[in-house]
């Protein structure tokens, strides 16, 4: 599933005030330096079949990049998520997909294996609903802090996040977010750490996010110039496959692909 945003509200001398609003105003925390060009290759995997059916699973205020997919009025797109978001197709649990087997061309999954209780459950539901040669574009967290309170349950490693599609020939892999952000978050959850209250916590994750939002600036250098350090420290990781016919890849095969620094 992905992050619930909900609308906070807190009353002070006879006016409410819009959390949202005040969050807008801040430095950013994240950013995603994969997904664009990721879901790019994704639709020129897709580009010679007439009309691809996408699912995208937990597409709830939509993903990184998935805008791309808006623009093109060819794909029949399905969105599914958990929550009744606007513009979701199907409210449906992703460990039991309500769809047909070999029916889907794409599917797009950012941000929510890290909030399902059995995410080899959850890939092997998008094994089944994917046709032979159907392609999956995948997004999990790594070095980063709790989100989406008690339903946050699971991290990767790159080559973790790698071997969940072993089923699948692998196209691309990146990193979403490097050291940077992983620091910038670690930051805002100390500084929130010192709070027992709620309007407290956030004050302390607002002091992170104006004190250092650069250190995204530093993931800028760090990962497009590919050190290899960076994937060790990374705050995700996208993987970008298609599905695979014939034998899966095995551990030692696994292994050889490792890109951190050796």
């Amino acid at each position: 599933m992905t992050q619930k945003i909900v609308r906070n509200e807190t009353k002070s001398s006879g006016r409410i005030f819009n959390l949202k609003s005040i969050k807008a105003l801040l430095p950013p925390h994240a950013h995603n330096l994969c997904a664009r060009r990721m879901i790019q290759k994704f639709l020129l995997e897709l580009s010679e079949t007439p009309t691809p059916k996408v699912l995208i699973i937990g597409s709830g205020q939509g993903g990184v990049g998935c805008e791309l997919l808006d623009e093109l009025d060819h794909i029949c797109q399905i969105n599914l998520d958990i929550y009744p978001y606007p513009g979701i197709d199907l409210l449906a649990d992703a460990h039991s997909l309500p769809l047909p087997d070999n029916s889907q061309d794409g599917i797009i999954i950012q941000a929510v294996l890290e909030h399902v209780l059995s995410p080899n459950q959850v890939i092997k539901e998008i094994e089944r609903v994917l046709k032979p040669n159907g392609l999956i574009y995948s997004e999990t967290p790594f070095m980063q802090m709790v989100h989406e309170k008690q339903f946050d349950y699971t991290r990767y490693t790159d080559l973790g996040h790698r071997y969940l599609f072993r089923n699948f020939e692998q196209i691309d892999r990146a990193i979403t977010g490097g050291p940077g952000m992983t620091l910038l978050w670690a930051w805002c959850y100390f500084l929130r750490s010192f709070f027992n209250t709620w309007v407290g916590c956030q004050f302390g994750f607002a002091v992170g996010r104006l004190t250092g939002f650069w250190l995204l600036w530093i993931d800028l250098l760090l990962v497009r110039m590919n050190h290899p350090a960076a994937y060790d420290a990374a705050s995700g990781y996208g993987f970008l496959g298609r599905k695979k016919i014939g034998p899966s890849l095995t551990q030692r095969d696994l292994i050889k692909t490792f890109r951190g620094f050796k």
